[in-house]
């Protein structure tokens, strides 16, 4: 299932009105309206859908639970506290952020600074640590062997249903707590994830396992600036572009989610999203969709409400 946060704005008097507004903004995009007509050329039927569609489920801050900076002298009512997916109760909330509040609640501007000064520190440090270290082989290379053994296995997407589905019938059955509900579904899921893992003749932990191996991407994650760095090529993200560069795209980052949705209802990103809730387009089209949705930010009133929601298609 994929997973991605969509940064929400409205104007509302409470933060009851907010959390109603924002699930009416966001309800015309539900995937399974039938809004129009659209050919199957395989089968040479017709079936509903939805052009605008981009989500067929969401809820307040989920995965992305802690994902805004409050101010220090906030209104409690002016904050809509972190609120973890049942699946994800087992991590931690980060103190000081929320999943949304009034603008003048949060602190943007802090958060964005604190962004870009660690992405200055890891450009310098990047810089200073691969000097005279081998070039990695792309980490592209060992998820494709791993996708192609787990393309060779049961699929994991059936056990995965299979389980929820059984942990749902538990807890209504046991009248469970919705913690205790979230405990079992992750310590279940974890269990059938290694059993499903050990089937595979090369899994995708081996794959990060072997791509950690190499002696850059080891010098690097031995570094505090890099321990548990993305599996992103570092050469990608910090030998492609200039130290000023990267400093102004990272403060883009820091506060709109894979797309951004208005009060007015215009959905803003860089192009549909990938298999891992990234969207997909050009450099410049991220570059361009980050500086237009940090605008419309930054041009909110400080009664109006920036929301961070885990949707899901």
């Amino acid at each position: 299932m994929l997973h991605y946060p969509v940064t929400v704005a409205v104007g509302a008097t409470s933060l009851e009105v907010a959390a109603q507004a924002v699930l009416t903004l966001m309800a015309p995009l539900h995937l399974d309206i039938e809004a129009a007509q659209q050919y199957d050329s395989e089968t040479g039927d017709y079936h509903w859908w939805n052009p605008r569609g981009t989500w067929n489920g969401c809820e307040f801050g989920g995965r992305w639970a802690a994902t805004l900076r409050v101010r220090g002298n906030a209104d409690p009512r002016d904050v809509i506290p972190g609120q973890l997916s049942p699946a994800n109760l087992h991590r931690p909330l980060v103190a000081g952020f929320a999943t949304g509040g009034r603008i003048r609640a949060l602190d943007l501007n802090g958060q964005r600074d604190d962004t870009a000064e660690l992405a200055r520190v890891q450009w310098e440090d990047f810089q200073r640590i691969v000097a005279g270290t081998p070039a990695p082989r792309p980490w592209s290379e060992f998820a494709a062997r791993a996708k192609d053994a787990e393309a060779a296995a049961e699929p994991w997407l059936p056990i995965r249903e299979q389980i929820l589905e059984a942990c749902l019938r538990w807890r209504n059955t046991t009248g469970a707590s919705n913690e205790e509900y979230g405990r079992r579904v992750h310590t279940e899921l974890e269990a059938a994830a290694a059993r499903w893992e050990a089937s595979l003749t090369y899994s995708m932990r081996q794959a990060a396992r072997d791509y950690h191996d190499q002696p850059r991407i080891t010098a690097l994650n031995a570094h505090a600036s890099f321990s548990g760095f993305p599996l992103t090529d570092p050469e990608l993200v910090f030998g492609e572009t200039s130290r000023e560069n990267y400093l102004v795209q990272r403060r883009l980052e820091a506060i709109p989610g894979s797309a951004t949705l208005t009060h007015d209802g215009r959905w803003l990103c860089s192009g549909p999203l990938d298999d891992h809730g990234l969207p997909t387009g050009t450099a410049q089209e991220r570059h361009d969709y980050l500086a237009e949705a940090n605008d419309y930010i930054d041009g909110l009133s400080e009664d109006m409400w920036l929301v961070v929601m885990d949707c899901h298609a």
